[in-house]
């Protein structure tokens, strides 16, 4: 509310866009994504402006939650393009990596795709929960550049990743998802394998 009022009575005062863009966080924050998007274009207007590698970086964020992802390519690709020195700015690389194959994949651009999963598979930052889930990404991209024996290894990957993760925990807060995950790779694993004519594994993967 205080940033609202700021920016109604000055409009014009040099501090305006880094008040845009805490309004944009705040809005990000409540997750109102579509709310966001306007004060971070405002704030994007300062190319001067601190923080604008975070602000390119949310707006293509936003979109993705918003599930716009032909929209949310652009913005991401100038994020990554950037020479990020700010740790504050580099925190983002893997999540815009993740969401910009994402974006490439729904558009069929299977090749860009694959070559973003494997940057986030490769990843080494503390905060990168994809690692194990892009293995299935990757599969399909695989599978649609006719790599069958690449794709199975990857799928391969993932069912191992899972079934050991199940044994774990059984009962675990993710248990039922994963085991959905499980039962979809085996599904594609299976699939590849008759195609191979290896009916015998095939049937055991069932």
């Amino acid at each position: 509310g205080e940033l609202e009022r700021f920016l109604a009575a000055f409009p014009t005062d040099p501090r305006a866009s880094r008040a845009w863009f805490y309004l944009g966080e705040c809005q990000y924050e409540e997750k109102r994504y579509d709310a966001a998007l306007p004060a971070y274009d405002q704030a994007a207007k300062d190319e001067k402006l601190t923080m604008r590698p975070v602000v390119i970086y949310r707006m293509g964020d936003c979109r993705f939650r918003l599930n716009d992802l032909a929209g949310a390519a652009e913005p991401l690709r100038k994020f990554l393009a950037l020479d990020l020195v700010l740790p504050d700015h580099r925190r983002f690389i893997v999540h815009a990596r993740y969401a910009l194959a994402r974006a490439e994949f729904v558009q069929s651009r299977f090749a860009e795709a694959l070559a973003l999963f494997e940057q986030v598979l490769v990843d080494p930052a503390p905060d990168n929960t994809y690692k194990p889930y892009v293995l299935l990404p990757m599969g399909d991209c695989l599978l649609a550049l006719k790599k069958l024996e690449e794709a199975l290894a990857r799928y391969r990957e993932l069912e191992a990743f899972l079934d050991a993760a199940l044994k774990e925990k059984p009962n675990g807060p993710v248990a039922k998802v994963q085991g959905d995950l499980l039962a979809r790779v085996r599904v594609k694993v299976a699939g590849l394998l008759l195609t191979q004519k290896k009916y015998d594994e095939a049937l055991g993967v069932l």
